[in-house]
């Protein structure tokens, strides 16, 4: 709680002083507070109980956050000295520290005060805050406590009520259309006829029993990402993970865990949706491998949550750093790093596989990789570091839409540049057989990217805390700057396929292929 506005009004003991002299101790008065507080002369916290004042503190029900809560303040001076008014305020550690100066009372005079407090919720349904009014002029300093009661109940109970009655309306439709939109995927693959390097290459059986014999370690890891059974188990890590973050951050309110997974889900399914879509329009490549990079990117974005907890904790340690400084570093540095790499891991794997072969194709597997981090990422992110009643339910849902829309486009962009760079190699029969070298430009690039991108986020936090109404500029122009560069590398990778580098494969047996045919 916070004060955020003083109104003053009463009446001295002395009258029919001329302006200017006023007007000139009140400039002295104003110098002389200024340079006891840098001298740090007045030992207020030390007051004795006992100034004469009446103060009234309205403890109405809370209904919004932030809101106001008012206080008056009438302060009478019997005593022969002019006394300086101050409002402490008792911290969190029990020491009682000032926040501002409130006047001036003459003697003989009264003072009336008022005192707005900034009151947000935080979590509890009651909290209390104790103040002080200490007057100095005398021979110690004399004081009157007060109390700032905050009643959050009823608020508590309307942002339930409404986010219970949403959470009817919108969990099903979200969850409606993405398994509606699955569906759809799932039986347009099905029916799909894809440009397979051999005879049933790619079909049901294929899919939950890929073939091993004969094939080396890169086909045989690039198959295993691309398998159901595989997939299972990287979803069973997320959800102990999601399980644990839900026990020690929202306890049991399954509505907002809910709310925010699907909210989280719900863009990556539509983007993901789209690249299938492009993807059978242009090349037929077969969906079990971009499903398998979404399930990459969730198991990346897994991992890295652990990496990153332990490691910005011991980087504190060893460079000394206070929790600020090891927050931006982590954000700025050393996440992309290890977000990037654990991405790109899954990406190089793929390209072990012989569908793996163009830019067109490591493009889409990127972009799909980066969807599945992005949707795990915000997801984690909405369920333990965010709140809709200390937010507020507006500007809860807000964060959601703005995530769930951008960033998602920023984590495929990321990856979307290394799968691109990894399909050119591949494309390139040359730089084919230096995948793992490539690799390392490749994640750079990523990298670099995504640190930049991390860096407009914190300037528009930074500038938003400056700014009545907070206009974010740097990161949105940083999301376009991201996308017209996928844009770009999607026309190209598509003129370049349709120039006939790839061309429509003939079926062909395995044992065909092994031999050369």
């Amino acid at each position: 709680m916070r004060e955020i506005m003083l109104l003053k009004s009463g009446k001295n003991g002395r009258s029919g002083a001329p302006l200017l002299p006023a007007l000139f101790f009140i400039f002295l008065f104003l110098q002389a507070v200024s340079v006891a507080h840098a001298a740090n002369i007045t030992n207020l916290e030390d007051f004795a109980y006992g100034l004469p004042a009446n103060i009234e503190v309205e403890q109405n029900a809370l209904n919004y956050t932030p809101t106001k809560i008012t206080a008056r303040i009438w302060v009478s001076n019997y005593y022969d000295n002019d006394l300086i008014v101050y409002l402490l305020k008792k911290e969190d550690d029990g020491e009682w520290r000032a926040q501002k100066v409130l006047g001036l009372v003459q003697p003989g005079g009264s003072e009336k005060y008022i005192v707005y407090f900034e009151a947000s919720y935080a979590g509890k349904s009651r909290s209390s805050t104790q103040y002080a009014v200490v007057a100095t002029g005398g021979a110690v300093p004399l004081g009157q406590y007060f109390d700032v009661d905050e009643n959050w109940g009823e608020y508590e109970k309307e942002q339930n009520r409404i986010l219970f009655e949403g959470a009817q309306v919108i969990i099903p439709a979200l969850a409606g259309f993405i398994i509606f939109l699955l569906l759809v995927l799932s039986e347009w693959a099905y029916r799909s006829k894809a440009n397979s390097k051999y005879k049933k290459e790619y079909t049901m059986k294929t899919f939950f029993l890929p073939v091993i014999k004969g094939k080396d370690i890169g086909q045989i890891i690039a198959g295993v990402l691309i398998n159901p059974l595989f997939w299972a188990l990287e979803v069973l890590l997320l959800i102990i993970i999601a399980a644990i973050i839900a026990k020690s951050a929202q306890g049991e309110n399954v509505a907002i865990m809910a709310l925010t997974f699907l909210g989280a889900l719900f863009m990556p399914v539509v983007y993901f949706a789209l690249i299938w879509i492009y993807n059978e329009l242009v090349e037929k490549m077969p969906l079990r491998f971009l499903g398998g990079a979404f399930v990459w990117g969730i198991s990346a974005a897994v991992a890295s949550l652990i990496i990153n907890s332990y490691q910005a904790q011991a980087l504190s340690e060893f460079f000394g750093l206070g929790s600020a400084g090891a927050i931006l570093l982590t954000t700025a540095v050393i996440a992309p790093v290890i977000e990037e790499v654990l991405k790109g891991l899954g990406l190089l794997g793929l390209s072990t596989h012989h569908e793996y072969c163009d830019t067109l194709h490591g493009l889409h597997l990127g972009l799909a990789t980066g969807l599945g981090f992005a949707f795990v990422e915000n997801w984690l992110y909405f369920a333990s570091k965010t709140d809709p009643l200390q937010m507020g339910i507006g500007a809860w849902a807000g964060i959601i839409i703005y995530r769930s829309f951008f960033n998602s486009i920023a984590h495929a962009c990321f990856s979307g540049t290394l799968g691109a760079t990894l399909g050119w190699a591949k494309e390139h029969h040359s730089w084919g057989k230096l995948s793992a070298v490539i690799f390392v430009p490749g994640v750079a690039t990523a990298i670099v990217l995504h640190s930049i991108f991390n860096i407009t986020a914190i300037m528009d936090g930074f500038e938003a805390l400056s700014t009545t109404f907070p206009v974010y500029r740097y990161n949105p122009t940083m999301i376009i700057t991201l996308l017209s560069i996928m844009v770009v590398l999607l026309i190209g990778a598509t003129l370049e396929r349709r120039h006939g580098r790839r061309g429509i494969r003939k079926y062909r047996t395995y044992k065909e292929v092994k031999k050369g045919k």
